[in-house]
C-alpha cells in the first residue's frame, strides 16, 4: 500500500472477519467485514454488491472515526 502523504510503500495485511448484519438508516444490511492492518489500521464493511457501506478507524487520541453509507 502507498502512503498518500509521503509516497512510501507500507506493509499491509487484510483479514476477512466474516459476515455481519449492520443497521444503517433503519435498514438491516448484510455486509462482509475486513480488518486492514497497516500503519493506519481500520475495519471496513462491503455489501453483496461490493459497495463500501461502513468504515471505522481509531485515531491516535482514541477517538473513533466512522463512515456510513447514507
Amino acid at each position: 500500500m502507498l502512503d498518500a502523504q509521503d509516497g512510501q510503500v507500507m506493509p499491509v495485511s487484510v483479514r476477512d472477519v466474516g459476515e455481519e448484519d449492520l443497521t444503517i438508516n433503519a435498514s438491516v444490511i448484510k455486509a462482509r467485514r475486513y480488518t486492514v492492518t497497516s500503519r493506519y489500521s481500520q475495519d471496513v464493511w462491503y455489501d453483496d454488491r461490493a459497495r463500501l457501506v461502513q468504515a471505522q478507524l481509531v485515531a491516535r487520541d482514541g477517538s473513533v472515526i466512522m463512515y456510513r453509507l447514507l
